[in-house]
């Protein structure tokens, strides 16, 4: 078979869906990189997901994961007043965990003043997700 052969077989592979392109899988390649799909029913998306390495898929799935909260946090409507109950409370405890923190210098022990308040900030956060909204009256707690 010749050049002009290949070519329309694979033009017409590609127009069927069982060849596509992807990215180069080297860096200085100049050559277009073909992928062959096996099954039709496999999506480009799930392939390129695949080539990710596990640091990447795991910011892409919390990635995902945040923008999913956000989408149901906008269709469920702000509660602005929740909302600024949760921050002042985030608030007072990283005031407590930074007092803590200050006192435990003072009675002799170590840490550093970039991570003592990186671990305030990262413990407030957590405890305020533990909490969860108050009730109001009509849904009475079980």
């Amino acid at each position: 078979m010749g050049k002009t052969g290949v070519s329309y077989h694979a033009v017409k592979l590609r127009k069927l869906g069982y060849l596509t392109y992807c990215k180069p899988f080297f860096r200085g390649q100049r050559s277009t990189s073909n992928r062959i799909v096996y099954d039709p029913s496999l999506k480009l998306e799930e392939s390129i997901r695949a080539r990710l390495t596990t640091k990447q898929q795991i910011q892409l799935g919390e990635a995902e994961e945040r923008m999913k909260q956000e989408h149901t946090q906008a269709k469920s409507g702000p509660n602005m007043v929740d909302d600024l109950d949760l921050s002042k409370l985030r608030d007072e405890f990283q005031c407590l965990t930074t007092d803590f923190f200050s006192r435990a210098k003072g009675a002799g022990w170590w840490i550093s003043p970039d991570i003592e308040d990186r671990a305030a900030l990262m413990l407030a956060n957590q405890a305020s997700e533990l909490l969860r909204e108050p009730h109001s009256d009509e849904t009475e707690a079980a």
